[in-house]
């Protein structure tokens, strides 16, 4: 088996896997920016295994893309959840020491 029929055997769930690792990139920044990734990954997956039509995987690729980047965009706006997190338990202690 080539490297070529490998990867097309394999396309659907790496293109899962990549799908989810986006979303929860998206969610340590913002948890509700992993609904808009996985909503633009389900577009992009369905373009590309969904139906036939060779224009409308390229579409629904673009437009895919174009969406990720948007909500990249939106959710690199937020701090990182987990420095929100130390902010706040370091407010907390502090507020004990006044």
């Amino acid at each position: 088996m080539g490297i070529l029929a490998f990867l097309l055997q394999a396309g659907p769930a790496i293109l899962l896997v990549s799908i989810s690792a986006f979303a929860l990139s998206q969610a340590f920044r913002r948890w509700v920016a992993a609904i808009p990734a996985l909503l633009v990954g389900s577009v992009i997956y369905w373009g590309m295994y969904g139906q036939p039509r060779l224009p409308v995987m390229y579409v629904t690729m673009a437009l895919g893309l174009l969406g990720w980047a948007v909500v990249f965009l939106w959710a690199r706006s937020f701090p990182l959840a987990f420095d929100v997190l130390m902010r706040s338990e370091r407010k907390e202690t502090n507020h004990g020491d006044n």
